[in-house]
């Protein structure tokens, strides 16, 4: 018998259909970690932010600064303050309600340094370790480099 018209059956409609909603659904979990982000990545795309902006600071004003550990947050002080610093803003990085860091400085000299991390005027910095937790869930843990002060992610929890 002669075919008039070429077509589809309905089962290789319905096979390609089933096709199309396997892949589907195998696929649209990986695109939905793309959209959305946790809070532990975004404190650390903005922590990483941060360090930039100070290491760019202390290039471009030819000073060295330090970063301080407090209670609410990371202060960005200058080592010898000026009197054109009393009036300038604070930079600070807050941690966020139930948020901790901490900063550990292996090539420290002491037993117990204290929170405090040095920016060189070239850019340079202390060789760190910053651990980043949250109570509400996320954690991460990154080393910074000293010579380009980039971090390095060494374990990210959402």
């Amino acid at each position: 018998m002669k075919r008039l018209h070429a077509a589809f059956t309905l089962l290789e409609l319905l096979l390609a259909c089933a096709l199309v909603a396997i892949v589907l659904a195998l696929a649209i979990p990986s695109f939905g970690s793309l959209f959305t982000s946790s809070d532990a990545e975004l404190t650390f795309e903005r922590f990483r932010e941060f360090v930039r902006s100070a290491q760019d600071r202390a290039i471009s004003e030819r000073r060295d600064f330090i970063l301080v550990w407090e209670k609410e947050g990371i202060v960005l002080e200058p080592r010898l303050a000026t009197a054109e610093d009393a009036d300038a803003e604070v930079d600070m990085f807050a941690f966020g309600e139930g948020a901790s860091m901490v900063l550990e400085r292996p090539a420290a000299l002491q037993a117990k340094p204290p929170a405090v991390w040095p920016i060189w005027r070239s850019g340079a910095c202390e060789p760190v370790r910053v651990i980043y937790s949250n109570e509400r869930g996320g954690a991460w843990t990154a080393e910074f480099d000293p010579l380009t002060a980039r971090p390095r992610l060494l374990e990210m929890q959402p």
